[in-house]
This record gives structure tokens, sequence and C-alpha cells, in this order.
């Protein structure tokens, strides 16, 4: 599977209030569960675009302010019901030796020997 990158920075408030003012500036807020405890952050709309509107899976390093780099899949999205903008997402942290379920898109090329 290929790698995205996204750059984010942690979040310490984690209310409706704070949700909305990032989203005002343009951030998305972010939840990345699967550790100890789960890592709230957020990061630039426009960082989401290469891997939401695509039919490609992809995994997604995580990139956070404090130099702290975290492998992870998408687990979940929400958009705005009239706008479609992105309003959150989570994440599922992947380690080494823990086993995961994904379901990925698989594309069928050309025709089987019987359609012929």
């Amino acid at each position: 599977m290929k790698s995205i990158t996204i750059n984010g920075s942690q979040r310490e408030s984690v209310g409706k209030k704070a949700t909305k003012a990032l989203r005002n500036a343009g951030q998305v807020p972010c939840v990345l569960y699967g550790g100890d405890k789960p890592i709230h952050f957020s990061a630039p709309e426009l960082a989401f675009s290469k891997l939401v509107y695509t039919p490609n899976a992809h995994t997604v390093v995580i990139a956070l302010d404090s130099g702290e780099k975290l492998d992870a899949v998408l687990q979940d999205i929400q958009f705005h019901p009239v706008t479609d903008k992105i309003l959150h997402i989570d994440f599922y942290q992947l380690f080494e030796d823990k086993e995961i379920a994904l379901n990925i898109p698989v594309q069928l090329i050309g025709n089987s020997r019987g359609v012929k």
C-alpha cells in the first residue's frame, strides 16, 4: 500500500468551542486510536485531499509537531451534510505485532475467458 504523510499539531482542548474554532481556521479535528490513550490532533483540510477523494487505500504517516511519527489507517470520516466539507476524521494506529482487518477496494481489469 502507498503511504501518505500528514503533518498535524497536537491539540489540548477538545470541546465544541475549540472544534468550531479549528474548523473556522481551515483545520480538521482528528483522533488517533489504538495506543494507550487517544491522541487528539488537527491538520489542514487540504492535506486530506489525496487520502479521502481517491478510490485507492493508503496507509498514513502522521507527523506531529512534537516530532513524533505514527503509522495509521483511516478508520472513519464525517462530512457536513450540506457542504460536504470534512468535519472529523478518526485514525487507527498500526503496530507491527498487532493484526487488523481492513476492507481494501479491488478493481478487476479486463474480461474473463468465459465472457468472450
